[in-house]
């Protein structure tokens, strides 16, 4: 006689299994969903405004993580392209860290950025596109400074809540273990500029806590999520508090720390997030570790994946994947990649061996292959062996074909590259 219960475990264990596999994906499989940005870029600010996606970050990777301010751009959320905004910052800024953007009641766009070259401060900018140009308000003075809410605590890594009356928020602050806390303030929607009044939220409320707060709604509780641990090291994790009130108290949450380095090693120091909810769908945009991983921390990239909610104030462990979340809309790209399938050869390439430092899992053993140039995967690149030139990549179509377009992402997307593209046919 068939036992139809276990028969019925038996089968769910199976497509389970099946589907896990389905799932399975390394960071240097054709194909992976993440990073979902080609290059080095940190502290990601998702945003949708009307049919399009922004996404606002820390240029990383050069000069301490202080390139040129971007914004990237999406209609589908696979194909981005990449736009150097033009901002008005202070004279003798260079950092633009953590950018966050609020559209105002007025209809106009608001950044916020941080800096520590004048103090640790935020500032703020005006302007009627999500994409620039960029006007400073409150005369370039910081809009948060530095002390702001708690006594010194660093004016960085500020994030905005627009609550459902119209008021709207500012969670800040970074080396929190140090000051007790994070930083809040209340700013007057009517100028996005105004401090109408501030605090702190203590490090009792938000266990680990070191910086990066991101703020949150769902009904009516408060969930403020933040960083902790080194951005540098692997033990940079996301956790979560709770409460009624935006300006707490906040409970721990449950699930904490909710995501985290992967044992595998290859998803490294994942944090700095911003959240986007599409329905009632939700997906976490943070940055991680390129691999290999390199020298000294600051060459993260962005990714994206699911998260869930149990309930109002209980959120999921979230699972760190290479495969990523993919389309959120219609392909914008629909041609086929005829490189992805393509015989590829080099005049080099480059293999980088390497002892174990504090920044790494252990030693690297990686080759930067010609066919990681055209493998749809962000998180690959083809290096040749030296910088001496001529260097050559040659993508072999097989047979002649229609090109519809030609499109090239490199390691360092916010440099003016030149290169030189010759067709050969052969017989």
């Amino acid at each position: 006689m068939i036992n139809w219960k276990k028969l019925l475990a038996s089968l769910i264990l199976i497509s389970g299994c099946i589907f896990m596999n389905a799932q399975d994906m390394t960071f240097d499989s054709p194909d992976a969903g993440n990073p979902i940005l080609p290059g080095y870029f940190a502290d990601p600010t998702i945003k949708k405004f009307g049919d399009t996606y922004y996404l606002y970050a820390t240029t990383d990777g050069i000069k301490l993580a202080s390139g040129e301010p971007q914004v990237w751009i999406s209609k589908d959320f696979v194909n981005w392209f990449n736009y150097e905004m033009d901002m008005d910052v202070p004279e003798g800024l260079t950092n633009v860290w953590a950018p966050d953007v609020q559209k105002g009641d007025d209809g106009r766009f608001y950044y916020y950025m941080g800096n520590c070259q004048f103090g640790c401060n935020i500032y703020g900018y005006v302007s009627d596109s999500p994409m620039g140009p960029w006007k400073p308000v409150n005369a370039g003075k910081p809009v948060i400074e530095v002390g702001t809410g708690l006594k010194e605590l660093p004016a960085l890594d500020a994030q905005f809540l627009k609550d459902d009356d119209g008021s709207v928020y500012s969670y800040f602050g970074t080396w929190c273990h140090l000051f007790d806390g994070m930083g809040w303030a209340e700013i007057d929607p009517d100028d996005m500029t105004t401090i109408l009044r501030s605090g702190g939220i203590p490090m009792k409320q938000v266990p680990n806590a070191f910086e990066a707060a991101y703020p949150l709604k769902r009904n009516d509780k408060y969930i403020l999520m933040y960083s902790s641990g080194d951005c540098r090291l692997s033990s940079y994790a996301v956790h979560y508090s709770v409460s009624k009130n935006p300006n707490g108290p906040y409970r721990y949450g449950d699930n904490s720390p909710l995501l985290k380095s992967s044992e595998d090693g290859t998803v490294d120091s994942p944090g700095h997030h911003s959240v986007l909810k599409e329905n009632d769908n939700y997906y976490i945009v943070y940055h991680r570790h390129d691999n290999p991983h390199s020298t000294g921390g600051m060459f993260r990239q962005v990714c994206a994946d699911r998260m869930f909610f149990q309930n109002d104030s209980t959120i999921n462990k979230i699972n760190p994947t290479h495969k990523g979340v993919g389309y959120l809309g219609d392909n914008q790209i629909p041609s086929e990649n005829l490189a992805s399938s393509s015989s590829i050869s080099a005049s080099s390439f480059y293999h980088l061996v390497s002892e174990a430092t504090r920044f790494s899992n252990g030693k690297i053993d990686h080759k930067y292959r010609p066919g990681y140039a055209v493998d749809n995967n962000n998180g690959t690149l083809w290096k040749a062996a030296s910088a001496s030139l001529p260097q050559s990549l040659v993508i072999d179509l097989g047979q002649i074909r229609n090109i519809k377009r030609i499109m090239t992402r490199f390691e360092y997307p916010t440099f003016y590259i030149s290169i030189k593209l010759k067709f050969l046919k052969t017989v």
